[in-house]
């Protein structure tokens, strides 16, 4: 059962993980961090980077999402 329980607590956390992965615009080096949103651009704190509109652009240069790449990795 401890097994059971910890791999349970390691899936959960490991999604919890990837709903906060920041995104890098590969243009001017903006990072869009999900637990901040983007206030100005009517993006509620707490959006993923998946659930952004597909009109949605970089607030820096205008790129549009195929313009970013996860951050660190």
């Amino acid at each position: 059962m401890v097994i059971v329980a910890i791999a349970i607590g390691y899936k959960n956390f490991k999604r919890e993980k990837s709903t906060d992965e920041r995104f890098e615009c590969m243009e001017c080096k903006y990072i869009y961090n999900p637990k901040f949103g983007n206030e100005k651009a009517g993006i509620k704190p707490g959006t993923a980077f998946d659930d952004l509109p597909d009109d949605w652009v970089c607030p820096v240069c205008g790129q549009g999402k195929e313009m970013f790449e996860i951050h660190g990795e």
